[in-house]
């Protein structure tokens, strides 16, 4: 975890969480309110500001804070296009019908793979 970017994290900046366990992924969102000793982010998620730890959560799940860097910007767009694609898929060619996740992260792979060849 980066310290500096703990210590001058400002209300309003943006950042990210990380869920393990049920529910997983990346979810963005923004500094509600600094404490002399907690990062309180929108959506509830507290985080300790001495090494951003996550205060509190459930027995099956584990928070995590990000920084946005260039690599958790790419995972989150990656995230966020697999579940349109996975929606559209699911709402459109299934007529509502459960697509399986393998075969929705294959397409990506194969559209990634026509995108990168034009």
């Amino acid at each position: 975890m980066n310290q500096d970017w703990l210590e001058n994290l400002k209300v309003a900046d943006t950042v990210f969480v990380s869920r393990s366990g049920m529910g997983s992924g990346l979810i963005k969102t923004k500094v509600e309110r600094l404490t002399k000793t907690l990062i309180i982010l929108k959506g509830g998620f507290r985080f300790r500001r001495s090494c951003g730890s996550a205060l509190g959560g459930g027995s099956w799940t584990t928070n995590h804070l990000f920084e946005p860097t260039k690599e958790v910007l790419v995972e989150y767009q990656e995230q966020v296009y697999k579940s349109k694609l996975h929606h559209c898929l699911d709402t459109t060619l299934t007529r509502r019908k459960n697509i399986p996740r393998e075969l929705g992260d294959k397409i990506i792979k194969l559209l990634k793979d026509f995108v990168k060849d034009e």
